[in-house]
């Protein structure tokens, strides 16, 4: 029994080590995905970019500005010079908060007339938009018990009331509840859409190497481009229906709708699909098991999209050799178009970067997939 079960262990440590490519999967992913995503995962939110539209200039609204520059959790913004301005700076993201304060500010600040200040918070993102009013609102709290006309104004009648010195007025836009499910759906679109498009993809062409049936396939006349656009279609039209229908469910099950062009997010998403297709005929090139295929795509793309992309975690506030490697994640770049075109209303003018890096991504990959394909049939 016990050379029996001798030979067998050694006979599995022969199969692990003939396999270069598991070795190494197993050996040394592993390791990196605990350096990557031990940086990356974090709840802290730092880097708030916030734009300030002073139409006041005055030295009290200065003092206002300088406040945001003093707090490390915040980043500042561009400085819009209108509310239009600051509304569409809002709406295409560069912005995730806008302060706006009015003319006139000074004058009434110091005439005790308690000046309104109006605070526009991007609700798309719920931490940061949470995390952003609790800082301001500290903030401003603070500074109402530091300004020199305090909180105490005198009356008609000689008493003492409290008022505020700011009418502070903070206000969510594309999510005035924070309802997370807003913030999340979209990503959760991605996630489920990298998992049907990338592992079905590589498991079916890997299946084929199994069974054998490729090797017919590499012995017919058909290109390598041929091969590879019958592969895609057929996936490509059930995961556009399965994203009609993820879409269909996610408004009438959570509340979540298309505030933007649903033609637009259509087309994004078809780019997206087309690159996670081409990055699942990729993998099947390289590896010859279903079980390498799916453990390949688990961490090369199944993982990464789960923490890296911005799905979860803010790519803000992650370190800066991490966020290096989240711009070679497509769902990165369709989460940011997704939540614009879904959550803000976003138009074609904010989402054409993305759209032309995935468009780039699709390209790259089946590209190359049908190089590596052509070759592999050339050898046989």
């Amino acid at each position: 029994m016990k050379l029996e079960l001798r030979a067998m262990i050694r006979k599995e440590f022969r199969q692990v080590f003939r396999d270069p490519h598991t070795l190494g999967i197993l050996l040394l992913v592993p390791m990196l995905l605990l350096v990557l995503f031990g940086y990356a995962i974090s709840m802290d939110v730092d880097n708030i970019v916030v734009g300030v539209l002073d139409n006041d200039k005055s030295p009290e609204s200065r003092r206002i500005t300088e406040l945001f520059q003093v707090l490390d959790v915040f980043s500042p913004g561009e400085s819009p010079t209108s509310p239009a301005e600051a509304e569409e700076a809002l709406v295409d993201g560069r912005l995730n908060a806008a302060l706006v304060i009015p003319s006139g500010f000074g004058r009434d600040l110091e005439a005790g007339k308690s000046p309104s200040l109006q605070l526009l918070i991007d609700g798309s993102n719920v931490l940061v938009a949470s995390t952003a009013q609790g800082y301001i609102d500290a903030m401003f709290f603070d500074l109402s018990l530091r300004l020199d006309t305090e909180w105490r104004v005198p009356t008609a009648a000689g008493a003492a009331t409290f008022t505020p010195p700011i009418d502070f007025r903070p206000r969510t836009w594309f999510n005035p509840e924070l309802r997370s499910t807003v913030f999340l759906i979209p990503g959760l679109i991605a996630f489920i859409m990298v998992i049907t498009a990338v592992l079905s993809t590589a498991l079916s062409v890997v299946r084929e190497k199994e069974k054998g049936t490729m090797e017919m396939l590499d012995a017919s006349p058909l290109s390598s481009t041929t091969l590879i656009i019958g592969k895609t279609v057929p996936f490509m039209v059930i995961s556009m229906l399965e994203t009609v229908l993820i879409l269909i469910a996610g408004r009438f099950l959570f509340g979540v709708g298309i505030m933007g062009s649903i033609s637009l997010l259509l087309g994004i998403t078809f780019l997206f699909l087309l690159s996670c297709l081409g990055i699942g005929l990729l993998i099947s090139t390289v590896v010859d098991t279903q079980q390498s295929a799916f453990l390949l795509a688990t961490i090369v793309i199944v993982l990464p999209t789960l923490i890296l992309s911005g799905f979860i975690y803010p790519i803000r506030n992650m370190p800066l050799p991490v966020q290096a490697v989240t711009f070679l994640i497509p769902a990165r770049y369709f989460i940011t178009a997704e939540r614009a075109l879904m959550i803000r209303g976003a138009g074609a003018g904010s989402i054409w970067p993305q759209s032309v890096v995935l468009l780039g991504f699709s390209i790259f990959t089946l590209g190359l997939s049908s190089l590596r394909l052509g070759r592999r049939r050339r050898k046989r």
